[in-house]
């Protein structure tokens, strides 16, 4: 918590046992115990950062909202300069700690937006720690002689998932055989058009790599490939044929690539270093970015995996299922693990939207998408934050009803 708010504040804080009539002249001190002290800068402790077992589900922070700030653990008396434990609020969301709580997990193993506390107490689509850490700095600078500034400002971040770098292409004679088949026993004339057009010459409807390239050239986007072909979730059939080679080369000349732990690596993690291994025999660069395919996250587990494997950043910290920030934040920090009581070197990024939550799992249309994401983004302009987003490079395939969509992705990428 600690080196979070020095990085976060951009200050030294030291943290010393109270002894009455303490004070150093010229710094500035916060009261953070269970009683306010009069004529000093006093925060409300709700005792939950000092706790050495994890509470029961009932026993999650209660929720005050006021016409500024959500608060988590509340005081019930205004008698404090802050009325609300802001550090154990903070704590509770960027931990993750209602993940390490039983809870119970969709088709994919996942713990869902819709359960979550924040969904459950309506912020999940605010940032609140950014918020609070802004309201903090505010808050010094107004009560004590510190005039600090605020280390962030609002920036897009686009990330790309290659879960298929084609839908036609690149496929085995048989395989090609045994799908047109398929199309054939399910009247799919549409799909069979559109592949005798591909094959003809036409683009492939998942190789939008170049319309990426060119709208995201000055937005430093990140692309994550799946290696692994299992199916039905695993598809990246074409691992060791020279034309994805030659894509992963073309994107890795001017983005940067992470590696997209397959489905199957979620419950064996040793393939995890296998593919790993694979795309940066291609690439011939260490990979040190990451983010889990169909966003399968199990708390710590997952993480530590990725760290005992290289990985120093993580892209997975979101919801498929809704909108929002899964850690109440849109900047990266570094991952607690709870049940070590440590600080790792794992960054992890938060991201806030998906395209797949938009279309399918809300159903929207694509003016309804769009104002989801101008809502959003106003949100994280207003808190000096990172719209981090995903994007999959096969969101633009018109016979998957994904027509139209590319006004909201730029729509996303504007900013």
């Amino acid at each position: 918590m600690v080196d979070y708010l020095t990085h976060r504040l951009g200050i030294t804080i030291s943290v010393q046992l109270y002894k009455s009539g303490y004070k150093r002249a010229n710094d500035p001190v916060i009261n953070y115990t269970d009683q306010p002290i009069p004529n000093c800068f006093s925060i409300y402790n709700e005792g939950f950062l000092f706790e050495k077992d994890l509470r029961e589900k009932n026993q999650l922070p209660h929720v005050k909202t006021t016409d500024t700030l959500v608060q988590l653990f509340p005081a019930n008396t205004d008698e404090y300069s802050i009325n609300f434990d802001m550090f154990s609020a903070i704590f509770f969301c960027l931990s993750r700690y209602e993940e390490y709580l039983p809870f119970s997990t969709d088709e994919h193993g996942r713990f869902t937006g819709q359960q979550s506390h924040a969904f459950k107490h309506h912020y999940l689509k605010v940032p609140v720690v950014d918020f609070w850490i802004n309201y903090f700095i505010t808050f010094l600078n107004e009560h004590t002689n510190l005039d600090l500034k605020k280390t962030t400002r609002f920036h897009i971040k686009p990330t790309i998932d290659v879960d298929s770098a084609w839908a036609y292409q690149n496929k085995s004679q048989s395989h090609r055989l045994v799908s047109i088949v398929k199309n054939l026993i399910n009247l799919d004339w549409d799909i069979i058009k559109d592949k005798r057009e591909v094959l003809k010459g036409k683009i492939d409807p998942y190789d939008t790599f170049e319309y990426l390239k060119n709208s995201l050239n000055d937005k430093n986007p990140i692309y994550f490939f799946l290696m692994n072909v299992k199916r039905p979730y695993d598809t990246a059939y074409y691992v060791e044929l020279d034309a994805f080679h030659l894509l992963l080369k073309s994107i890795d000349d001017n983005s940067e690539i992470g590696i997209h732990p397959s489905y199957e690596s979620y419950d064996n993690p040793s393939k995890i270093k296998i593919e790993k291994d694979k795309l940066e025999k291609i690439t011939e660069r260490q990979i040190v970015k990451s983010r889990q395919h169909f966003l399968r996250l199990n708390f710590p587990e997952t993480y530590n995996q990725l760290i005992l494997n290289g990985i120093l950043e993580d892209y997975s910290m979101g919801y498929a299922d809704q909108i929002g920030f899964r850690a109440g934040t849109s900047l990266p920090f570094r991952f607690y693990n709870v049940d070590k009581e440590e600080v790792t070197d794992l960054m992890v990024q938060p991201f806030c939207i998906m395209d797949v939550t938009l279309k399918q799992y809300h159903d929207y249309s694509i003016e309804e998408a769009m104002i989801e994401v101008k809502t959003m983004k106003n949100t994280i302009k207003e808190s000096n934050g990172c719209l981090s987003f995903i994007w999959h490079n096969s969101s633009f395939a018109e016979f998957e009803g994904w027509a139209g969509w590319d006004k909201v992705f730029q729509e996303i990428i504007k900013d």
